[in-house]
């Protein structure tokens, strides 16, 4: 559960899948998904419907990541290589930072689709699946932001 600060006593992010996704207090919240999922709907069904959003997703880019580049914007920007990949998802977190800032609710919506879109073709590019992303955030789960990235730093 969440303390007053929303952080269960840590200053991160919970790595809960469905913390990241869902705002808790009873308020479910992701963008476009407010409106596509059923409030009766079960925890469950709520997690399978994301999965599978991200998974045609992440499927649609793997497979235009190798086309034509006049073909698909992915394969166009796959075609510039990992540079100008790297330039979009470094834009994108600008602009999801700046929208946030600004407070409208709107704006950090969209900008965060973008971000995590350009973060997908980025891991795309490298062969990372998104589940390989997943499974790191489980292993945090339950360690200390602190003890995890002195681990990391020595």
């Amino acid at each position: 559960h969440l303390d007053e600060r929303g952080t269960n006593g840590r200053h991160r992010l919970p790595y809960r899948t469905c913390e990241l996704f869902f705002q808790f207090g009873g308020t479910w919240k992701l963008g476009g998904y407010r409106a596509c999922i059923n409030p009766t709907a079960t925890f469950q069904n709520r997690l399978t419907m994301m999965n599978d959003t991200l998974q045609k997703l992440e499927a649609t880019i793997a497979a235009r990541k190798n086309a034509a580049p006049d073909s698909s914007y992915v394969a166009k920007l796959n075609a510039k290589g990992l540079d100008a990949i790297l330039k979009k998802v470094g834009e994108e977190a600008f602009e999801t930072v700046i929208a946030a800032k600004s407070g409208s609710r709107e704006d950090t919506i969209y900008e965060t689709a973008d971000l995590l879109f350009h973060t997908l073709v980025m891991l795309a590019h490298q062969n990372i699946g998104l589940a390989d992303v997943l499974a790191e955030l489980d292993r945090r789960e339950g360690i200390s932001g602190i003890v995890e990235k002195n681990a990391r730093t020595g």
